[in-house]
């Protein structure tokens, strides 16, 4: 659940600037992008105790996706709902006895109803941009250890270097470029951080994620974290 205040939030292809409710099926992709001053949860269930929570409450299964994810409209109070639930109970039992998960209860009463209020849907732009940006965002992982290639990233993702910008540009607000050298230093520092001080340890790992230059790592680091 999201709800993004000044800056949308943008979530699998879709923005999102109120309280949403997005149902992820076994094994999706989320790519996000927090809004300024977004609020965030997740709640991890299987399928068949939600389905069971909602035959008890409702009478009736839910719509739930069979791949990939949905996105509903929900109302601010049902958003405050849920986020009050969850800070004062920050675990649960997936058993519901007596209807005495109020969490669950809450969040198949936030699913009902959202689908009662027609579900906001991605628009083919949004879809586009989401195959866009989910290839490229693979295929940069891919790419991490090795020098930037612009030119390797557009064969890995079957679109033009124009659009894999503009399409990244606006899902993440940072280029593939900028993204590649985040992923590179955050792998660089783990790195770092979990292996024994010795000399050359530095601009050996510098070497590994990319980096041929040592000075240009170092105030890269230092900017990042």
């Amino acid at each position: 659940m999201s709800q993004g205040r000044e800056k949308a939030t943008w979530i699998n292809g879709i923005e999102m600037s109120g309280p949403s409710l997005q149902i992820y099926a076994e094994g999706a992709e989320m790519l996000y992008r927090a809004g300024r001053d977004t609020e965030w949860m997740a709640i991890s269930i299987s399928r068949r105790s939600l389905q069971d929570a909602a035959i008890e409450i409702l009478g009736a299964e839910l719509p739930l996706p069979a791949s990939g994810m949905i996105n509903h409209v929900i109302s601010a109070s049902m958003a405050r709902r849920l986020l009050e639930l969850v800070r004062s109970q920050p675990t649960f039992s997936q058993g519901l006895p007596g209807y005495e998960n109020l969490i669950l209860i809450a969040l198949v009463t936030a699913i009902a109803s959202a689908n009662h209020e027609k579900p906001h849907h991605s628009t083919a732009r949004a879809i586009r941009r989401l195959e866009i940006v989910s290839r490229a965002d693979r295929a940069i992982r891919d790419l991490v250890g090795s020098r930037y290639s612009s030119e390797a990233l557009c064969r890995a993702v079957g679109a033009s270097e124009r659009s894999i910008q503009t399409h990244f540009q606006e899902a993440f607000g940072m280029s593939p470029k900028s993204c590649f050298t985040t992923l590179a230093l955050n792998q660089a520092r783990t790195v770092l951080m979990n292996t024994d001080f010795r000399p050359g340890i530095i601009s050996e790992t510098a070497l590994k994620f990319g980096f041929e230059h040592l000075g240009r790592f170092r105030e890269l680091s230092r900017s990042l974290f």
